[in-house]
């Protein structure tokens, strides 16, 4: 049976017995099931776990298998385990040894409490990412092969979310299109930037920075939509969830090589702030704080609301400040 007990004193775990082998180790089983999280919601998490994987001494195995994922994708055949489609194993373990091994920690499903969510404000993480993060091959080759063509000089990042960030309960909300196009005005000229990348979900977002921006700005041909979820349709194409993560994974590995950042609240944007080691020349943050409208009217709507209202009447801020490195 299924027994909680805390096994560290401090950290709270499931664990388990599954068979006799291993009987001097101990495993920590790093489970973070659910279809409503994102590559880079969940890296941070399982850094998270990792930490304390080592906290307790434990051996790290991360479970995508099991206790999937939106990006475990069908069409996936080779490989079962949906960390793996983008990540190295943190161990040398395989799930089947673990899984008939005496001493079994099996991670909680959630983000662990005491640890921020802003990933770049627990320093210890920047050494657990060094020791257990490395990204597949190819997705390195990818990044290699754009930065070779593209990143021939300084470069000005820009990552953005749109659509259903607009109304979804609790998301902060995403940025406007004035304040995208003030907040790469500044850039441009403080900076001289010639090179935009961007990085966007939204094809929308994506079409309107083009045309704002011809000639200087470039971005990846990845899977993009105007007004719908992309992890919501389905046979969009072959290994569609899998090539979504491959995407931001790609994306988020670029826009941590550019000279400077724009973006809003966001796991991907705080991510690469965090692969970097938040060493970008200057930053822009737009914080347009989270949506917790109570009324369905309003928290369907409210972002609209907003867009359309100055600043001192509730309006979405235009006076952009840049963060500069220390």
């Amino acid at each position: 049976m299924k027994t909680q007990q805390d096994f560290s004193g401090t950290v709270p775990v499931f664990a388990r017995k599954f068979g006799e082998i291993n009987k001097d180790k101990v495993f920590y089983v790093i489970r973070q099931p659910g279809k409503n999280r994102g590559l880079f919601s969940l890296l941070s998490s399982v850094l998270c776990h990792l930490d304390i994987a080592e906290s307790l001494c434990a051996i790290p195995v991360v479970d995508f298998q099991n206790f999937p994922c939106v990006y475990n994708d069908p069409d996936v055949k080779e490989i079962k385990n949906a960390w793996e489609y983008y990540f190295e194993p943190v161990s040398i373990y395989k799930l089947e040894e673990v899984y008939s091994s005496r001493n079994v920690l099996l991670s909680y499903e959630h983000y662990p409490k005491g640890y921020s969510y802003c990933i770049t404000q627990e320093n210890k993480l920047n050494l657990i990412y060094d020791k257990y993060i490395r990204f597949k091959p190819n997705i390195i080759d990818i990044v290699k092969d754009i930065e070779n063509c593209i990143f021939t000089e300084k470069v000005l990042g820009v990552h953005f979310r749109g659509q259903e960030m607009r109304y979804t309960l609790g998301h902060w909300f995403p940025p406007t299109k004035k304040q995208i196009k003030q907040a790469i005005n500044i850039m441009i000229d403080k900076y001289k930037y010639n090179k935009v990348f961007i990085v966007s979900e939204d094809a929308g977002l994506i079409d309107f920075v083009k045309k704002e921006y011809h000639g200087i700005l470039f971005s990846n041909n990845h899977f993009r939509t105007y007004g719908e979820n992309a992890y919501k349709i389905k046979n969009a194409r072959h290994k569609h969830f899998f090539r979504l993560g491959e995407e931001i994974a790609i994306d988020c590995l670029l826009l941590a090589r550019c000279d400077a950042l724009i973006a809003c609240t966001s796991n991907v944007a705080e991510a690469a702030r965090f692969i970097k080691k938040c060493s970008y020349n200057a930053q822009i943050k737009i914080n347009n704080g989270p949506n917790n409208f109570r009324n369905p009217i309003l928290l369907r709507y409210g972002w609209y609301i907003k867009n359309i209202l100055p600043s001192f009447i509730g309006g979405f801020n235009l006076d952009l400040e840049i963060t500069e490195k220390s």
